[in-house]
């Protein structure tokens, strides 16, 4: 499976966040049937964009997370206008422009889109992979 992470998902997975490490679900996943991950521009503007507003508790820059990303492997995934033509495939009960904008780009790159937020829980689509954590 090759994976487009949600931010979220990206900051977790590089912090070696306790909830990844310690899922049973997660490890399956990461271990048997990850087999490519990518992290896209958008991630790291919704992270520059939040540190500037102090909206978030990121403890990384959008810089320290892009070159974390980089030393771990994770491949970049360029972002084209043409994955804007995705929305009209993107049915979210939510209002988040970065959430449609993955779930969008996922879609165009045929990738799955590994999140973990309650807003994606229950949404029925094959591009979209909700991780439980338990």
């Amino acid at each position: 499976m090759r994976v487009l992470l949600d931010t979220h998902m990206l900051i977790w997975m590089l912090e070696g966040y306790d909830y990844l490490v310690n899922d049973l679900e997660f490890q399956d996943l990461f271990l048997n049937k990850i087999d490519e991950i990518y992290f896209s521009p958008l991630s790291i503007w919704e992270i520059e964009i939040k540190k500037q507003k102090k909206t978030s508790k990121f403890k990384y820059d959008a810089e320290q997370i892009y070159f974390a990303a980089i030393d771990s492997n994770y491949t970049p995934l360029p972002f084209f206008p043409k994955a804007v033509l995705q929305l009209k495939n993107v049915a979210l009960p939510h209002r988040d422009p970065f959430d449609h904008m993955l779930l969008a780009q996922a879609i165009d790159n045929k990738l799955v889109f590994l999140t973990h937020d309650h807003l994606f829980k229950g949404i029925s689509n094959e591009n979209i992979y909700y991780l439980k954590l338990s």
